[in-house]
């Protein structure tokens, strides 16, 4: 004889999509290896902005908000596959106002919402890259222009080291 169960309702969906987050949220030692779990929950997130934006709300580093309405505005027009283009677009306006960014939590969850192909993670890693070595190359061409602009005539030396100080 078999329960009745119709006295039991159960939304599934959304204990197996809270279950998946506590487990699959979490960033891996590997950030650029696939999360088949976490990418399945934001796949079934596409289609529920509110659902979508508050997840991202919670797993992503508050630096990092002003970029879910890009994903939520892509994810409207279903149009997610050009996510990394614009992620690419984000990290280049990010490393040229000098802004932080949490390269491991923006890439693991980023990259499980549209796992970009090949190219597009060389490209985006070397943007990463980028990030890291600009403080280094500034300073050397700091140091490599210095004996020139002492040469010159001040008032050329306090414009050339104000744009350096800029950048």
């Amino acid at each position: 004889m078999l329960p009745d169960i119709n006295d039991k309702i159960i939304n599934y969906n959304q204990d197996v999509v809270d279950s998946w987050i506590k487990i699959d949220v979490l960033p891996t030692q590997r950030i650029h290896e696939v999360n088949y779990n976490l990418i399945t929950i934001i796949f079934l997130m596409l289609d529920y902005p509110k659902k979508l934006t508050i997840f991202l709300k919670t797993h992503l580093p508050k630096i990092h908000h002003d970029f879910i309405p890009i994903v939520i505005e892509l994810a409207a027009k279903k149009s997610i596959q050009l996510l990394p283009h614009y992620l690419a677009d984000y990290l280049i306006k990010k490393i040229y106002n000098k802004e932080e960014i949490d390269q491991k939590s923006l890439v693991h969850i980023i990259y499980s919402v549209c796992f970009p192909n090949t190219s597009q993670r060389l490209y985006i890693e070397n943007l990463f890259k980028l990030l890291e070595i600009i403080d280094v190359v500034t300073l050397v061409a700091f140091s490599v222009l210095l004996p020139f602009v002492l040469k010159l005539n001040p008032p050329l030396i306090f414009s050339i080291l104000k744009f350096l100080v800029k950048s």
